[in-house]
């Protein structure tokens, strides 16, 4: 009997184990690091536009590495003033300055810049499984000129749940929520002009995206059955 217990004991160790190393392996999705010119979408990302607010997202359709070293995604319909991302691949500090012009692109950081026509930039994550997931990261002002005047917000299937701003050189703005994902489903970061004449509104991203893990059950299983094999070591065989 006591050999019995044993046995099914350590399988029950090596399925909790197996369970809490599956639920603590997820991957980290990030905006930034993920950025890629070779398609679009790219992964589990996806870069466009929207007319409104919420409304149908239209992927980018060019892609360039302009004179100053940046990745860029945009669409090739609109005017050259139309919603596109702008991403510093580098290790070291991109300036563009000259006239009113004076944007700052940190070593490996994203931007997205809204459109003349009011477009809004979209970002699309589209989670490849159901679960809860941690997003987490912030909207800030590329330009440090007169500083982004956007407004910003972040999306499930076209309603949004975060809303703010990004005014001024130094204006950054958080999110760090966690919310129930289905695979699916879309989670959009959108930035817009707020409502003013277009102009100095490059609006740089970091987000991370990462699954929660489960509670580990069957971590509390392996528990009771330790306590079960303690109990039954204790007896004399029959």
């Amino acid at each position: 009997m006591r050999k019995i217990v044993h046995l099914v004991t350590q399988a029950i160790l090596a399925g909790g184990l197996i369970t809490f190393q599956s639920n603590c392996s997820g991957i980290t999705y990030n905006a930034a690091d993920d950025f890629s010119l070779n398609s679009n979408p790219n992964g589990v990302w996806g870069y466009g536009y929207s007319t409104t607010l919420g409304g149908a997202m239209v992927l980018d359709d060019e892609n360039v590495q302009n004179t100053y070293g940046l990745y860029i995604w945009r669409n090739a319909g609109l005017d050259p003033n139309g919603p596109s991302f702008a991403f510093n691949p580098t290790a070291s500090i991109i300036t563009i300055t000259g006239g009113t012009d004076d944007m700052v692109w940190n070593p490996y950081q994203l931007s997205m810049d809204p459109g003349s026509g009011g477009q809004y930039c979209v970002l699309r994550f589209t989670p490849p499984e159901s679960g809860e997931y941690q997003i987490q990261g912030a909207f800030s002002s590329v330009d440090q000129y007169f500083g982004a005047k956007t407004d910003v917000h972040i999306l499930l299937n076209g309603t949004s749940f975060f809303d703010s701003e990004v005014y001024g050189t130094t204006s950054v703005t958080d999110f760090n929520q966690t919310i129930q994902l289905n695979a699916g489903d879309v989670l959009d970061f959108a930035v817009g002009t707020d409502g003013l004449p277009w102009g100095w509104d490059t609006t740089g991203l970091s987000a991370t995206i990462m699954p929660v893990p489960e509670p580990a059950v069957f971590g509390l299983l392996t528990v009771g059955f330790l306590l079960l094999y303690r109990f039954r070591s204790r007896q004399p065989d029959s």
